[in-house]
Formats: C-alpha cells, sequence, structure tokens
C-alpha cells in the first residue's frame, strides 16, 4: 500500500475504480462510525502524517491530533525524524503547536512544558 501511494504522489495521480462506490450517507454523519473508523484505521497501524521534507533541519517539527491522540513529529539531533505523544509526563500538557498546513515549526533544541518548565531534549 505504501508503495502505491507514493507511486500516486509521484506521478501526481489518483486512484481510480473501474465502478463507482457509494457509501450510505449515514457512515458519514454517524459519530459511532467515526470513532469505529478512528479506533481501527489510526490507533493500530502506521500512519503517514507528513514527508521527511516537511522537516529540513534538526529541531523542526509539526504537531498532529487528527487521530484523536496529539502526536509530535520532529527531526532530532541525529537527523532521524521521531513521533511522541505530544504531552508532557508530568501533567500531560501539550508541548507544542505547529499544524502542518501552516508550515512546521522550529525549536532551538528542547520543547518546555508550558505550565512547569520540564523539558525534553531533541
Amino acid at each position: 500500500m505504501g508503495r502505491t501511494l507514493f507511486t500516486y504522489i509521484d506521478k501526481s495521480q489518483q486512484a481510480r475504480s473501474a465502478t463507482p462506490f457509494a457509501n450510505p450517507v449515514r457512515d458519514y454523519i454517524c459519530r459511532d462510525q467515526a470513532a469505529r473508523e478512528r479506533d481501527v484505521l489510526f490507533h493500530d497501524h502506521p500512519l503517514l502524517l507528513g514527508m521527511t521534507a516537511d522537516l529540513p533541519k534538526p529541531g523542526d517539527f509539526f504537531t498532529n491530533d487528527f487521530t484523536g491522540r496529539p502526536i509530535l513529529v520532529v527531526r532530532g539531533k541525529d537527523g532521524k525524524v521521531n513521533a511522541f505523544l505530544n504531552v508532557c509526563r508530568h501533567r500531560g500538557a501539550k508541548l507544542a503547536t505547529a499544524d502542518l498546513a501552516q508550515g512546521c515549526g522550529q525549536t532551538g533544541g528542547s520543547f518546555t512544558c508550558p505550565y512547569h518548565g520540564w523539558a525534553y531534549g531533541l
């Protein structure tokens, strides 16, 4: 699936089906259905949240809350991209806010809890 997705991205194509498929309208407005989909699709499988090119330098980061879990994606000092829960271990406060749609953020080497100052290095 991953290779197919990247092929579509590289060729600026979309997947096309030979026959149209129509979901019942209730599938789009049912809160229970949305919760089940989130649990099945986003909590037990790897996620494509962005591209490594979105984080060109160490300290570049973005956040994502779409799955219902706050995620922080950051390029570390070692150049590797890592994902973490975007919460302080002490009291659960968000450490960072930078939505990828608005561009990535840049940290000066650590994330600091806004309440008690706990710091998390790259």
